[in-house]
C-alpha cells in the first residue's frame, strides 16, 4: 500500500503549535497566578456573606497596592534623631526590599519648650528622655496632618522586617478589608466599631463617653486603591506582642469582628517566641498570624495611623503623661477610645546591636595586701554591656550615645531582631539571618 506521508515542515508545525501554545499558555497562568489565586482561601475566618461582599476586591487587585514601595499607605517616615547606625542600618534594608522612607527632620526642641512638655498635668511627670520621644511621635502626626496624607506608616529608625515584607502586607490588607466589613455589619454606627463602647445603664443610656466623639463624626468613604480601608486610627505592625486572647475566645457570633487569621509560612515557630506575649501566640495555630482588635499592644517600632488617626491620637495623648508615649497609646486602644487593630505575631521588630566590647581600661598599680601579697584588682563592668543605649535612655540620665567609633563598629558587626526570622538588614549587610534569642 502506498503510504503518503505529509511534508516534514507541515508534520514539525502540526505537533509544534500546539506545544507551543500550551507552553505559552503555562508561562502566562505562571505570571498571573497571583490574579487567579483567591486569596479568602488562606483567610480562616471568612464568613460566606462577607466573603462575597470581597468580590470586588479581587477584580480591583487593591491588595497589590499593600506590595508598592510603601506598602499601600500614602508614605512611610522614619522617626529619627541621626544616629549613624540606625540610618545607615534602615537605608541599606529598605534598599534591599524595595521601600521608599523618608526621614522628615525634627524640628528644635528648646529647653523650655521641653520643661513646659515635662510639667504638663498633674505629677509624676516623664523623664527628658520620654519627653524628648513623646514629643518627636506629636511632632510627626502633626506633620502627616499638615502634609494632608491620607494614611501613613511611622517607624522608629532601628525598626527591622522581613526580607518577605511585601508578601506579608498582602495578607494584613485581606484580613483588614474582612475585619472592616465585618465591623460595618456588626456595629450600630460605621464609625463606632466596638460593640463594647455601647454599654448602658440601667435606663439604656450610654455611660462610655468615647462613643460621643465618634458617632458625631461624618463617616469616611473607603475608596477602591486603600488596600487597608480607611476606617481606622492605628495599625500597630510592629510591636512587643498584644494579648489576642479576647479575640481568640470571643463568642462565636462575634468573632468575625474580633480577629482574622491566615497561614504564613514566615510566621516564627512558637518555641523562638520571644516577648511577653508567648503564651497569647500560642493560643494561634503554628504558621498563623492574626489581625486583632488591639486589646493592650507594646512598643511602636512601627505604627500606621490614618489622616483622622493621626488626629484623634494628637487630641488624646498630645498632653503627654508620666508614662511612656507607646503605653499611652496602648491604653488608648484598650479603653477603645481610639480604632486600633494589630498584626501578631508581630511583623516588625527593633534590630539590637551587637554588644560593644569591653572598653579597655589602663593597667592599674599593683596594689598589695596587708601580708604584702598582690591584691587581685577589683573588676568593673563595664557598663556598656549591661544594655545598649537608645536616645531615650541617654535622655533619661541612663547611659550615653554611641561614639562615631562605636557607631563604625556596630556598623560593621552582626546584631540581632527578635521574632523575624529572616532580617532584612542583616540579609542586605551580612548576608546572613539574625534571629534573636534569649
Amino acid at each position: 500500500m502506498l503510504m503518503i506521508r505529509p511534508p516534514r515542515g507541515r508534520q514539525v508545525l502540526g505537533y509544534g503549535v500546539p506545544a507551543l501554545v500550551l507552553v505559552l499558555v503555562f508561562v502566562y497562568l505562571i505570571g498571573k497566578r497571583d490574579e487567579i489565586y483567591d486569596f479568602t482561601d488562606d483567610l480562616l475566618d471568612v464568613d460566606p456573606d462577607v466573603r462575597s461582599a470581597l468580590a470586588d476586591l479581587k477584580s480591583s487587585r487593591v491588595r497589590d497596592v499593600a506590595a508598592n514601595e510603601t506598602l499601600g499607605f500614602e508614605t512611610i517616615l522614619a522617626l529619627s534623631t541621626g544616629t549613624q547606625w540606625r540610618l545607615s542600618g534602615l537605608r541599606t534594608a529598605a534598599d534591599y526590599t524595595g521601600l521608599k522612607i523618608r526621614v522628615p527632620p525634627q524640628p528644635p526642641i528648646s529647653g523650655e519648650l521641653l520643661t513646659a512638655f515635662k510639667n504638663l498635668g498633674a505629677p509624676p511627670h516623664p523623664g527628658e528622655g520620654s519627653a524628648l520621644a513623646w514629643m518627636a511621635h506629636m511632632n510627626i502626626l502633626r506633620y502627616i496632618i499638615q502634609s494632608e496624607h491620607t494614611t501613613a506608616l511611622i517607624i522608629e529608625d532601628d525598626a527591622d522586617w522581613d526580607v518577605s515584607l511585601k508578601g506579608q502586607m498582602r495578607h494584613v490588607s485581606d484580613a483588614m478589608r474582612v475585619l472592616l466589613n465585618a465591623w460595618e455589619q456588626y456595629a450600630p454606627y460605621r464609625q463606632v466599631i466596638m460593640a463594647d463602647d455601647f454599654k448602658t445603664d440601667k435606663n439604656g443610656e450610654l455611660i462610655n463617653n468615647s462613643t460621643e466623639r465618634l458617632e458625631n463624626e461624618t463617616p469616611i468613604e473607603d475608596p477602591k486603591d486603600a488596600p487597608y480601608g480607611l476606617n481606622w486610627d492605628v495599625l500597630w505592625l510592629g510591636n512587643c506582642g498584644d494579648d489576642v486572647t479576647p479575640s481568640v475566645e470571643a463568642p462565636k457570633n462575634e468573632t468575625m469582628s474580633h480577629v482574622q487569621t491566615w497561614t504564613d509560612p514566615t510566621v516564627i515557630r512558637h518555641a523562638r517566641y520571644i516577648g511577653w506575649a508567648k503564651n497569647s501566640v500560642k493560643l494561634l495555630p503554628h504558621g498563623t498570624r492574626a489581625l486583632v482588635r488591639s486589646h493592650g499592644p507594646v512598643c511602636t517600632f512601627a505604627y500606621a495611623v490614618t489622616k483622622t488617626g493621626a488626629r484623634n491620637v494628637l487630641e488624646l495623648a498630645g498632653a503627654g503623661s508620666a508614662t511612656a508615649y507607646d503605653v499611652k497609646l496602648s491604653g488608648l486602644c484598650r479603653d477603645h477610645k481610639l480604632r486600633c487593630l494589630s498584626v501578631t505575631p508581630e511583623i516588625m521588630h527593633d534590630y539590637k546591636p551587637a554588644p560593644l566590647p569591653p572598653k579597655k581600661e589602663p593597667e592599674p598599680d599593683e596594689e598589695k595586701d596587708e601580708d604584702g601579697r598582690p591584691r587581685k584588682p577589683e573588676r568593673k563592668e563595664d557598663p556598656r554591656r549591661k544594655h545598649l543605649t537608645s536616645e531615650i535612655n541617654a535622655g533619661n540620665g541612663q547611659g550615653e550615645l554611641y561614639t562615631e567609633e562605636e557607631n563604625r563598629f556596630v556598623e560593621r558587626t552582626k546584631g540581632s531582631t527578635l521574632n523575624i526570622v529572616s532580617s532584612a538588614r542583616c540579609r542586605a549587610l551580612f548576608d546572613d539571618t539574625c534571629l534573636g534569642t534569649p
